[in-house]
């Protein structure tokens, strides 16, 4: 059986969508000091696909990065995640009137996706992926 062996960090259900396709994977929490230098190649990565393509959604997840290497906190790709429901959901509107702040079925989207974020990552730490 072939292994590959990805050393950074994964975010968007990739662990799921691996298991789901009856291939497996494990994962692992890091420590503090592991955590940031993965964040720091993950910016790394997240630039040069931003500046290749030149992409709102890029930047989206170069912003979120950012978040999470400012505060230490887990990465929840709500930019990214939040066009892709409003491409499944057209007639939802995620934006109040001003354009520029979310409504009120946005805030619920973002606030659903947050704790979503938190659940899995409290699930996998518990169960040792």
């Amino acid at each position: 059986m072939k292994k590959t062996i990805y050393n950074k960090l994964v975010r968007d259900k990739i662990p799921e969508i691996i298991d789901s396709s009856g291939k497996t994977c494990t994962t692992e929490v890091l420590d503090d000091e592991e955590y940031i230098r993965f964040l720091d190649a993950k910016l790394d990565e997240e630039l040069t696909e931003y500046h290749k393509d030149q992409n709102i959604e890029e930047l989206a997840d170069l912003l979120e990065v950012i978040r999470a290497a400012a505060i230490g906190a887990l990465v929840a790709p709500i930019g990214e995640n939040w066009w892709e429901y409003k491409k499944s959901h057209p007639t939802l509107e995620l934006y109040a009137e001003d354009g520029g702040h979310a409504s009120p079925a946005g805030s619920d989207f973002a606030a659903k996706y947050i704790w979503e974020t938190i659940r899995e990552h409290w699930n996998r730490a518990l169960s040792g992926h």
